[in-house]
């Protein structure tokens, strides 16, 4: 061999290990330099890290998939260092933790290409909060996923505060939805669920990255019909929290569905600071997504009375009904809900009668439905009359005649694309006809507030509706409260229907339920958590038990909130939220440990020296005096207790 076969020998090699073995780095930073993200490729391996601002790596995440387009696993290379974008994300939410948003990120696109010289791009966005990243193919369309490599490495030490996957069914053979569990508190990262089915988002990780400790809350966005809802599969030994599909099950296996999509994935989101309050107040799902139709009418948030959950369907009369319709009323609450079984109980024609009654009195009427296609349990009705666009065009022409406001839709909490066709379609004909929507044992809600301005709220969590049967359920309510606001409420409105005044519950195995909390705690829920309609657990006899402060301050409280702080807290632990409308701040606390808590709060901020605070005497009991907040306020709050300045 010459000289010149060995050069270009050589030369080949060089590029092949460099083509393989080689890290190429690409970096994009926030506009204030607090995070950096940089996609670099190791043995032909894409990875994009995220590190703090000193230059410490928090998290480091695989990227790549299989397509129908091409496999962006491995012997990959990136092209040239993108142009880095500044964006800003202006809007208006109504049902959201701030009302008008303003959030400014910076945007760069990497091409990953593969060794048949395919592209994948990934786009990156960037703020002081977070990283957000997806895969895109303009301009392919019916693009199937054949395998997602993306996965999310944090160090071995790390602590996870994770939901697991429940899909089992209740004794009258329905499903429970997969989101409707407790979170397990503080496990390390490579723990499994009782289940080994993985865990549903969002997730939170508590790290460490030099000597700054880190949050990390993981979601996606921007998810409709055109994808599935994905999750994370359990950590592996060395801490691998892997991105994993919805299972289903077919002639008897079980089958990975794998979505077919159009020019671009949803986002991936990893809110990223050492602060609990960029968690709590961060509005990364809403910024990632787009309104995807115009609303026929402006949607209000609102409070809503109903009767089902203290007394279930025997409370569906028309007679009965009318008491909650007045109870609302009374309050200035702006709606009712006549949950399910009114189609039998009450019947249409007395529908209609009842919905004129909440008009007269300023209250608007929602009504429940079966979605159900499970053909085990859930037969509970009016079912089937929402499923096609034309039963919708039927029912919807109804509802909008009589004046309903909005409709609760059930039992369809699974993350199969086909679920997500079916909300998107649900949604956009019920604003065709005015109709606002709660998604009940729903998927969780992922951008869903701002893509569909109709949808107010949605559950897709373990709330008060289990605890009422469930003592275990109940007994552990104010721990998991406390972790919801750092997880589920942090990415999206929730429908846990709270504030239940009564002392007993409801029944578990023929023995009563107890309420475990303190009547203070229940009367902080509605501005510990936020959802677009807030559904109290109140019943007209509590206007009789309780003092006339305890209902001048629901009637106060609002539905939508103009601006959200947290003030102090600890996932699982306890909680100090602020929250805004107009000029006027509501203050709340509540506490999830298992001993008493000593408060020291600073409420300057609210630029007001004068609130009155509602508190505890004894668990069923409650006071409320005014307080100076021009000096430093130190409060007890009780085991399962919670305390309120308004």
């Amino acid at each position: 061999m010459n000289a010149k076969h060995f050069f270009l020998a050589g030369l080949f090699f060089s590029l092949l290990i460099c083509f393989t073995g080689c890290t190429a780095r690409k970096v994009v930073g926030s506009p204030e330099e607090r995070l950096e993200a940089e996609v670099r490729v190791s043995r032909g391996i894409p990875f994009l890290d995220i590190y703090g601002a000193d230059r410490q790596r928090v998290v480091s995440v695989r990227l790549g998939m299989n397509t129908s387009e091409g496999s962006f696993e491995k012997r990959i290379k990136i092209e040239a260092q993108p142009q880095v974008e500044a964006v800003r994300s202006v809007y208006h939410l109504s049902a959201g933790k701030r009302s008008e948003v303003d959030a400014a990120r910076n945007n760069a696109v990497f091409s990953l290409v593969n060794a048949d010289g395919y592209r994948l791009q990934v786009e990156v966005g960037i703020s002081e909060t977070g990283v957000a990243f997806r895969y895109r193919m303009p301009g392919k369309r019916n693009i199937r996923v054949l395998d997602d490599y993306t996965a999310f490495t944090f160090p071995k030490e790390a602590k996870g505060y994770f939901l697991p996957i429940s899909e089992h069914r209740r004794a009258d053979g329905s499903i429970v939805p997969r989101y409707e569990a407790a979170y397990e508190i503080g496990v390390p990262i490579t723990h499994t669920s009782a289940g080994h089915a993985g865990w549903c988002y969002p997730a939170l990780v508590q790290s460490s990255a030099g000597k700054q400790t880190y949050w990390t809350l993981l979601t996606e966005t921007a998810v409709r019909g055109n994808y599935c809802g994905t999750h994370l599969a359990e950590g592996d030994s060395i801490g691998n929290l892997r991105i994993a599909y919805p299972e289903s099950v077919k002639n008897g296996r079980k089958t990975v569905d794998y979505p077919v999509f159009n020019n671009a994935t949803p986002w991936r989101v990893l809110v990223v600071s050492p602060r609990l309050s960029d968690v709590v107040e961060n509005t990364w799902a809403t910024d990632l997504a787009t309104e995807e139709f115009k609303p026929t009418r402006a949607y209000r948030p609102g409070r809503a009375a109903w009767s089902w959950l203290r007394y279930g369907d025997e409370a569906t009369t028309y007679e009965e009904q009318k008491h909650f319709i007045d109870l609302a009323d009374t309050l200035g609450f702006e709606y009712c809900l006549v949950d399910a079984c009114w189609d039998v109980r009450i019947g249409r024609e007395r529908m209609a009668d009842l919905a004129a009654y909440a008009r007269e009195r300023g209250v608007g009427l929602w009504l429940w439905y079966n979605c159900s296609v499970d053909k085990k349990g859930q037969a509970k009705t009016p079912k089937g009359c929402l499923r096609t666009h034309e039963d919708r065009l039927k029912e919807m022409g109804w509802l909008k005649s009589i004046g309903v406001a909005g409709i609760k839709v059930n039992f369809f909490g699974h993350d199969q694309q086909e679920a997500l066709r079916f909300y998107e379609d649900l949604v956009e004909d019920a604003n065709s006809f005015g109709l606002a929507v709660n998604l009940h044992g729903a998927a969780l809600p992922r951008g869903w507030e701002r893509m569909y301005p109709n949808v107010l709220t949605a559950e897709a969590v373990m709330g008060m509706e289990r605890a009422m049967v469930d003592r275990q359920v109940e007994d552990e309510r104010a721990r998991h409260i406390a972790m919801l606001v750092f997880t589920r409420n942090a990415v999206a409105p929730v429908d846990f229907t709270p504030v239940v005044l009564g002392e007993q519950l409801g029944m578990d195995g023929g023995r009563p339920v107890m309420r475990s909390t303190t009547a203070a705690f229940e009367l902080a829920l509605p501005v510990v958590l936020h959802s677009g309609v807030q559904h109290y657990g109140l019943v007209p006899a509590d206007l009789e038990t309780f003092p006339s402060f305890v209902f001048d301050y629901l009637t106060d409280v609002p539905a939508s909130w103009d601006e959200t702080r947290l003030i102090d807290g600890r996932p699982g632990e306890y909680v100090v939220l602020a929250r805004r409308s107009g000029s006027r701040w509501f203050v709340a606390a509540i506490n999830g440990r298992k001993q008493p808590l000593r408060l020291t709060l600073d409420l300057s901020f609210a630029g007001q020296t004068h609130f009155r605070q509602i508190s505890s005497r004894g668990k069923n009991g409650v006071d409320c005096r005014p307080v100076d907040a021009s000096r430093l306020l130190t409060v007890e709050v009780g085991v399962s207790d919670g305390v309120i300045f308004y």
